[in-house]
């Protein structure tokens, strides 16, 4: 359960009561009524991320992939997948050794050592009087935000895909 208010997407619906809590849809349409949201939806014959593959058959929902790449097979198509050798931020570091793989960080900052870069971090170790040292980061959840709702929403259609 979520706490009383919560609004993870910002679409003005609450999560307890939202049909894709991850994903901003206001209208709350669900065309097949399941009572997934089509915004989230991988059955409704829709295509989120508008790259003329539907949810259903898209190996990467939530990003553009016409050409469905999947260097490694393993389902997640490459513009998904943090293993297959790709650099999707364009930081100039591969994938698999970025510690944000989603958002652009070529220096690989992590100044509180957490393997979380700085760019995708919430907490920054930085002098303050909390006692550790740390403090929350203006402006770093809104920046991971992305990050997380992409891979929330991977894990979920993984998890359909296995139904």
């Amino acid at each position: 359960d979520s706490p009383a208010g919560l609004d993870v997407d910002g679409d003005g619906v609450e999560n307890a009561e939202d049909n894709c809590p991850f994903v901003a849809n206001p209208g709350q349409e669900d065309a097949d009524a399941d009572g997934i949201g089509d915004a989230c939806d991988s059955t409704d014959g829709l295509d989120v991320d508008g790259d003329g593959v539907e949810n259903a058959g898209d190996n990467c929902p939530f990003v553009a992939n016409p050409d469905q790449e999947d260097g490694d097979g393993d389902g997640i198509g490459d513009a998904c997948d943090s293993t297959d050798g790709l650099d999707v931020d364009g930081d100039g570091v591969e994938n698999s050794g970025d510690n944000c793989p989603f958002v652009a960080n070529p220096g690989q900052e992590d100044a509180d050592a957490d393997g979380i870069g700085d760019a995708c971090d919430g907490y920054v170790n930085k002098s303050g009087s909390d006692g550790c040292g740390c403090r929350m980061d203006q402006g770093s959840p809104v920046q991971a935000a992305p990050l997380l709702l992409l891979l929330l929403g991977l894990g979920w259609l993984r998890l359909r895909r296995r139904r």
